[in-house]
């Protein structure tokens, strides 16, 4: 049991084994319709089960009640799940970011933009700005089991009139990628789009270059809608063109299955 209130909002997504075996991993059958589970007030207390089948020794605690679209709930939004937590991105996150960073170098990736020393505050100061203008949710990624900070992530291009949102800016330190890290970053950021903001299409844009994120995000169940040519210039002067993909509220419980899937085998 948790609430949910107007000065700091957390959505928890939690693995609870309905089954006395603690030695067996959880497994997924197909997503259910999750129609039971109706909107409530805030400052409400929420405990709701995403039913599975019967026989599934997983299900879901999530809360679907965070309606406010003010600029301080947005600035508060915290997601948790059971190896990471999505936090409030912040200056003094800084140094802790240059850190994560350094494991594997990931600013010489030329086909995406993450910091180092001489960038990090101005990759900040653009982050929260766009936080400011309610058009971006930026988020410090944060190791639950020893609080490490292993990188950041972005909702995106909010339109909350058209039902809207993309993924974006996300990276993670080398040695947490290909972990369950990953999977539980994009499951929090789809589960909150969908299931809380209402969303009826949320896109996932990536460097035409960058084959394995490519790779990453049909495995999503994400489509690929098409090439964007020439769509940014890259600090190198590089001209990108970008692959779009998008997920869409009807295809949601499908990319929801998948995701289930993966996580109940990590």
């Amino acid at each position: 049991m948790f609430r949910v209130n107007n000065n700091f909002t957390k959505a928890f997504i939690r693995y609870c084994s309905t089954s006395n075996k603690t030695t067996s991993k959880p497994k997924i059958d197909s997503a259910q319709n999750d129609s039971s589970c109706k909107l409530v007030p805030l400052d409400s207390s929420v405990n709701i089960h995403l039913h599975h089948n019967s026989n599934s020794f997983l299900s879901y605690l999530l809360p679907t009640t965070i309606t406010s679209t003010t600029s301080n709930t947005q600035n508060e939004l915290t997601l948790v799940g059971e190896t990471v937590e999505l936090i409030p991105l912040k200056r003094e996150h800084a140094q802790d970011l240059v850190e994560a960073s350094k494991d594997g170098e990931l600013w010489n990736i030329k086909f995406t933009v993450i910091p180092n020393q001489e960038t990090i505050h101005k990759y900040l100061d653009t982050a929260i700005a766009e936080r400011d203008k309610g058009t971006s949710i930026p988020f410090t990624i944060v190791r639950k089991s020893d609080g490490k900070v292993v990188g950041s992530t972005r909702l995106l291009r909010l339109d909350r009139k058209n039902g809207q949102a993309g993924i974006g800016y996300s990276w993670l330190s080398a040695s947490v990628q290909r972990t369950s890290i990953n999977t539980e970053c994009k499951f929090l950021l789809l589960t909150y789009a969908f299931e809380v903001l209402n969303c009826i299409r949320v896109q996932i844009m990536t460097d035409r270059l960058n084959e394995k994120s490519a790779t990453a995000i049909a495995r999503l169940g994400a489509k690929l809608e098409g090439t964007l040519r020439h769509e940014c210039i890259m600090p190198d002067g590089r001209i990108r063109d970008t692959l779009c993909f998008s997920i869409i509220d009807s295809e949601w419980q499908e990319s929801k299955s998948i995701l289930l899937s993966k996580l109940s085998r990590k």
